[in-house]
């Protein structure tokens, strides 16, 4: 492949993506090699074999560019492992609100986000995804969540320079978090299924005619991998770097021809390079975690697509279920655990009749998410530390802390009789998010899902002759959220808010522990 055609094919891309992508640096920022607790700037070399260009040799590589044997073990418990997968497949989901972005579909990219979101606030299983973080400090979770309520408010506000922004802030919590638990080295391999996985989020683009947008991501991500990636890989697997860089510059050649079945059939080839090229980078339990991972996230863009567009959603299970039978992770998974192989496939299949269906999409994607969860776990080696998939598809996502919160004044249990109108509260929204009632009329809040939710009003969002109100009893709205970081207004599992409404007018209120993710409300009292 000769650097001029390259050269030209990036340029022109860059042209036919137009004045929407002005400031605009692409979907898959340029610093996400970049470790953000140390090393040197621009992904480059770490001082244990993260970079390309330090001239160190990556820690399964003889100095011949050839690999002498199987990458250095992990020093990480196997559950551990899979939790750092599994946030690989959030680093790749967090890719699809932004590129719904470039679609000019918002809307659709606010509801992605929602999703993650509440995917992430239900997480199943001890350990968890979400207690993980926690626990890896807050300013690792508290930054992933206002990151994550960033990219929603972006894309709500139509700015997609902003979602961008807010998308990476997000992403480098988790890759904090993954350095700290597998090993800061292991983070660009990781994130080289970041990147794969993205391609195939750019030939979504081209799925939906939008090909210019879907040159520019072909030539954006073709530029990160030369400058941060293919030295790596080519130390390894000489071929499969050589494939990743000709297919991108293949699928964009094709989208700039409007061929989208071309663009998709070279960001296959793309993707299946990069899987590849991952188990002679990092120890075999750790590819294959990441490797089901993006799996997951190729199952979230089937979902993702089936929003905007039905015809073709199945056609990416089908290619992801294709592409399973041939790749390593295959046998890894049938050999590590053959109940977690069986359900895996099982869940496959189901998600690809319901996109040929057309119904009960939403729930198959989570039930296949939550099998290739569990299909993590084992291959990593913690099969008996899966969450169990319940009937919505996402474990229990029972916490053993809600013992310690407590409710306080108008937190019953159940809803009562005399209730004049119930709100549902779901993992991260209020159903429905407007009501309207009359003088005098009681509404009670049932806790419907999710993780403890409050119930608090707003000081400036309601009128100013109406008492203030939220579950806990609190006089004011700085006393309840006090109360919140102290334990105290929480509506849990069985349990409701009521509150009785005599000052007409509206009244805005939110969920403390949600806000970021966009759970607010409004009553509006006539």
């Amino acid at each position: 492949m000769e650097q001029t055609r390259r050269t030209w094919l990036r340029a022109t891309a860059a042209a036919m993506a137009g004045v929407s992508l002005a400031g605009c640096q692409g979907s898959d920022d340029e610093d996400d090699t970049t470790p953000t607790d140390g090393g040197e700037e621009n992904g480059e070399q770490q001082a244990d074999g993260d970079g390309q260009n330090g001239g160190q040799q990556s820690e399964s590589e003889n100095g011949n560019g050839e690999s002498d044997g199987p990458p250095a073990e992990l020093d990480a418990a196997p559950e551990d492992v899979a939790i750092a997968a599994e946030w690989n497949a959030i680093r790749t989901r967090l890719r699809d609100p932004v590129i719904l972005g470039h679609a000019d579909l918002f809307d659709a990219g606010e509801t992605v986000t929602a999703g993650i979101f509440e995917r992430f606030e239900t997480a199943a299983g001890d350990p968890n995804a979400h207690e993980a973080l926690e626990e890896a400090g807050e300013e690792a979770y508290e930054g992933f969540e206002d990151g994550l309520g960033g990219l929603r408010d972006a894309l709500a506000a139509g700015d997609l320079e902003a979602a961008h922004d807010e998308m990476k802030a997000a992403d480098g919590h988790l890759r904090e978090a993954q350095g700290a638990t597998v090993g800061a080295e292991r983070i660009k391999p990781l994130t080289l299924l970041v990147l794969g996985t993205h391609v195939e989020d750019a030939a979504l683009l081209a799925r939906i005619g939008e090909f210019g947008e879907a040159a520019h991501e072909f030539g954006h991500i073709g530029d990160t991998f030369a400058e941060k990636m293919q030295g790596m890989v080519a130390e390894v697997d000489a071929d499969a770097a050589e494939t990743v860089v000709e297919a991108l510059d293949d699928a964009a050649a094709a989208a700039q021809a409007e061929d989208g079945g071309a663009a998709t059939d070279s960001a296959a080839e793309a993707f299946d390079a990069a899987t590849r090229s991952i188990y002679a980078l990092v120890p075999e339990e750790l590819a294959g975690a990441a490797h089901l991972a993006a799996l997951q996230a190729r199952g979230w863009d089937a979902a993702a697509l089936a929003r905007i567009d039905d015809s073709s959603a199945a056609s990416i299970v089908q290619d992801t279920f294709a592409h399973f039978e041939e790749a390593q992770v295959h046998e890894l998974l049938e050999e590590a655990d053959h109940d977690s192989y069986e359900a895996f496939e099982d869940a496959l299949e189901e998600y690809a009749g319901a996109l040929d269906a057309g119904t009960g999409v939403e729930a198959a994607a989570e039930r296949f998410a939550t099998a290739t969860l569990r299909a993590q776990f084992a291959v990593a080696g913690a099969p008996e530390a899966a969450p169990e998939v319940g009937p919505g598809g996402n474990g229990n996502g029972a916490d053993d802390g809600e013992a310690d919160l407590e409710g306080g004044p108008n937190v019953v249990a159940g809803v009562p009789d005399d209730a004049d109108h119930v709100v549902e509260m779901q993992a991260v929204a209020f159903e429905p998010a407007e009501l309207t009632v009359q003088q005098g009329d009681t509404v009670a809040w049932r806790h419907a899902a999710g993780e403890p939710h409050s119930v608090t009003a707003l000081a400036d969002g309601v009128p100013a002759d109406a008492t203030y109100w939220a579950a806990g009893g609190f006089e004011s709205e700085d006393a309840a959220r006090e109360g919140w970081e102290n334990g105290r207004g929480a509506v849990q599992s069985g349990e409701a808010y009521v509150h009785t409404f005599e000052t007409a007018g509206e009244h805005e209120y939110v969920c403390i522990p949600h806000e970021a993710a966009g759970m607010v409300g409004t009553v509006v009292v006539e």
